[in-house]
């Protein structure tokens, strides 16, 4: 009998699924994911239309990022939110398994708090191939980020 295959480091297959299981890693997984959307929901209703939900930055439906400007309240005396906000992009991985950008919107009010616009996107390496492709696509994403802001 040959021994199992070690696909990554010193993992077998099987030992590297469980070291990826966070449902079975994290007893309270569920609590997490339920306080991400309802968190998530709450910061997408106060921004309103400030917030640019799915703006593109690249040719598939997956590379898209939402982007959350700074109240006007935080930006300083002219209250335009543009030229100079630092932007934040958070880039949601999920292995390519679980949630999306969305769920994370909750980010953008801890930023908010410190004067720093939010930008949400897809970990687009699954769907964006070529060498260098997914960095291409989070430079894009900074750059429309920060124009929107």
């Amino acid at each position: 009998m040959s021994p199992t295959p070690l696909v990554f480091d010193h993992y077998t297959q099987a030992a590297l699924d469980v070291e990826y299981d966070n449902r079975a890693k994290v007893p309270a997984f569920q609590t997490f994911l339920d306080r991400f959307r309802d968190d998530s929901v709450a910061v997408r209703d106060d921004w309103g239309d400030r917030a640019r939900l799915d703006v593109p930055v690249g040719a598939s439906a997956i590379e898209t990022v939402d982007v959350f400007p700074v109240p006007t309240e935080r930006v300083g005396s002219d209250g335009s939110g543009r030229g100079g906000t630092p932007v934040m992009v958070f880039i949601h991985g999920g292995y390519w398994l679980l949630l999306e950008k969305s769920s994370f919107s909750f980010v953008a009010r801890g930023l908010a708090a410190h004067g720093l616009a939010a930008a949400a996107s897809e970990g687009m390496a699954a769907a964006v191939r070529g060498a260098g492709a997914g960095h291409r696509r989070v430079v894009a994403a900074a750059g429309v980020a920060a124009r929107a802001v």
